[in-house]
């Protein structure tokens, strides 16, 4: 085999001299060998051979002296060029191949020769579907073409309208300046966590000059599991100083979320004159939460942000209805108007006086039965599902705040109320309209 290298590192090199990929041994010789290296020295560097099968089926190995170095590629690399040269430059070829780099999943290959296809065949439905085009007006596009025609710049790989560009631009550089603030923010939220008075002021002092609404996102990061109130108050007076979006959403949630009526408050009032309009939306969805207790302090807020063009919306959401549960004993048969389970009652475990009393009709409110039996023994539960209509008193009294009425929780008299000023306000308009 030493002897023979020579003239067999020739024929093998001229053999696979179109490849370009798979495994390769350099030979000291000068020659390379191409394929799939299916064994090797150990170590690769020290005596043995290299075993390595070539793309015509054959294996031939090679003492580990006679490479000079290894390049590793996978086989269908060498597979692929093998195939390029051999595929005829045309749009049937170039399809066939297309074909083929799918199943391999070459793809970036793929979405070459389908390319190549169109440049023989400009309208080849094949091709044109495989690389994503769709007619648009009786015209094959591309996506980005579709996108184009439809008014969309491509910005950092995303299709968005051109006057979005500036604004991402903005929010950028916006990002870079607000990832310098969590170090100083970290920092001075630990002083106000440690036992020394004077580092505790210190913090007070840093949040109290803070005004770049740049640092609104590491505030709000740096904060948010503060359970102390607070903490929750310092974090609601620092975000009033502010003046971003991000603020707000967090300053909105504090009004929605917050147990502490303090910590709303003081949210509430530090959005108030520079986003009240722009959080009225976020209220007005959340007049339909679930949650009752979130329906009243949107109501609240509304109320507080003293917009009358809310007041619809408001008299909707005096009465909403919440869908709660409950476990209950297994026995329960259903509810009374004041709230209390029934339980059904094993007539035999009843005095007979008694028993006789029910079926007869003659204790119509029911009774109570306690079952001297019964102590200690655990009652199956199970859960049940009931609606409940809830007052919002909250929402009434935004409601009152806002027109100076107060139908209680009659709607209807509310609507009718609203028609009323609605037609007035119209009839006032036309005699304007009409004066001289």
């Amino acid at each position: 085999m030493h002897r023979a290298m020579p003239w067999l590192a020739l024929l093998l090199a001229g053999l696979f001299a179109r490849t370009v990929g798979a495994d390769v041994l350099v030979l000291q010789s000068g020659g390379r060998l191409s394929g799939q290296i299916v064994a090797e020295p150990d170590p690769p560097a020290g005596s043995g051979r290299w075993s390595i099968r070539t793309l015509s089926g054959a294996t031939v190995e090679v003492e580990a002296g006679d490479v000079v170095s290894v390049q590793r590629r996978t086989l269908v690399r060498e597979q692929y060029a093998d195939r390029l040269a051999h595929t005829p430059d045309t749009a049937a070829g170039q399809l066939a191949l297309a074909d083929w780099c799918r199943e391999q999943g070459l793809t970036s290959e793929r979405t070459r020769h389908l390319e190549q296809v169109l440049r023989h065949e400009s309208q080849n439905e094949i091709a044109r579907k495989a690389l994503g085009h769709r007619r648009h007006g009786g015209t094959w596009m591309s996506p980005d073409e579709v996108q184009q025609s439809k008014g969309f710049v491509k910005h950092k790989g995303k299709w968005v309208l051109p006057q979005e560009v500036p604004l991402l631009e903005q929010e950028e550089q916006d990002s870079a300046a607000q990832k310098q603030w969590f170090k100083p923010v970290k920092m001075w939220y630990g002083w106000l966590l440690t036992d020394d008075p004077q580092r505790q002021a210190e913090g007070l002092a840093e949040f109290g000059k803070l005004r770049d609404p740049t640092a609104a996102v590491a505030v709000i990061r740096t904060f948010q599991k503060a359970q102390a109130e607070p903490l929750r108050l310092l974090l609601a007076e620092v975000l009033s100083n502010l003046e971003c979006p991000a603020s707000l959403r967090r300053l909105v949630e504090l009004t929605l979320h917050d147990d502490s009526g303090m910590v709303r408050d003081r949210a509430l009032q530090g959005f108030k004159l520079w986003g009240g309009a722009s959080a009225q939306p976020v209220y007005l969805r959340a007049l339909r939460n679930d949650n009752n207790l979130v329906v009243n302090r949107a109501g609240w807020a509304l109320g507080k942000l003293g917009d009358d063009k809310v007041v619809p919306e408001l008299i909707e959401a005096l009465v909403t209805r919440h869908r709660y549960q409950m476990q209950v004993p297994e026995n329960t048969v259903g509810s009374t108007t004041d709230g209390r389970w029934l339980q059904a009652i094993d007539p035999s475990t009843l005095p007979p006086q008694i028993a006789n009393m029910l079926a007869a009709g003659q204790l119509p409110q029911g009774i109570v039965f306690d079952n001297p039996f019964s102590n200690g023994v655990r009652q199956r539960m199970r859960t049940v599902y009931f609606n409940v209509d809830e007052k919002n008193l909250s929402v009434r009294e935004a409601l009152t705040d806002l027109t100076g009425e107060d139908f209680q929780f009659d709607e209807p008299t509310w609507r009718r109320w609203r028609a009323g000023k609605l037609s007035q306000g119209a009839s006032q308009s036309g005699r304007r309209a009409t004066r001289p």
